[in-house]
């Protein structure tokens, strides 16, 4: 009588232990571009921050509007919420430029904004980045803002109704 043995069944612990060194491999390659934002996505996103900026402003001076708010009067005039907190604020017929008000005027998630003294200038920088405080008015913590090098200025020259806007990339 003969005997039939049967040929084994399934992988040898070497191919599995190659097969297991590979994909480690990958993902020590692949895994820093697929969760740290790239250069591109922090740009899009300055874009898109500009261009919501530009519709919640046309949003806010419409609800000023609506609620009978002079913004050209001498003092300055707000907008609140239900619970009777200021959500956004305004003096001399524009909308202050100031982090309070940009967290008023919409969602700011995923950047930290930060403004001058002066309350002349507020820059957008998307969040990554260390030693910025989100929400901060201080000459010094526009000057840590731009020194990243990957920013979205708003600034209102004098006397003009619309926010200037000026992106730097360099450093995304």
């Amino acid at each position: 009588m003969a005997y039939v043995v049967a040929k084994p069944r399934g992988f040898t612990l070497v191919e599995l232990i190659i097969v297991i060194v590979v994909l480690a491999v990958l993902a020590v390659v692949a895994a820093p571009s697929l969760i740290a934002p790239s250069s591109e996505a922090r740009q899009q996103s300055l874009n898109a921050f500009a261009g919501a900026f530009t519709e919640s402003e046309r949003l806010v001076i419409t609800k000023f509007a609506l609620e009978g708010l002079d913004m050209n009067a001498a003092t300055s005039q707000a907008l609140y919420d239900d619970n009777n907190v200021e959500l956004v604020s305004s003096a001399h017929g524009t909308i202050k430029l100031t982090p309070h008000n940009l967290h008023g005027m919409m969602e700011i998630d995923g950047f930290v904004v930060v403004g001058d003294a002066m309350e002349t200038e507020v820059v957008v920088v998307p969040s990554g980045f260390d030693s910025l405080v989100d929400g901060e008015s201080s000459n010094a913590m526009v000057i840590k803002a731009k020194a990243t090098q990957c920013y979205l200025s708003l600034t209102r020259p004098s006397g003009a109704d619309k926010v200037a806007q000026a992106m730097t990339y360099s450093g995304c």
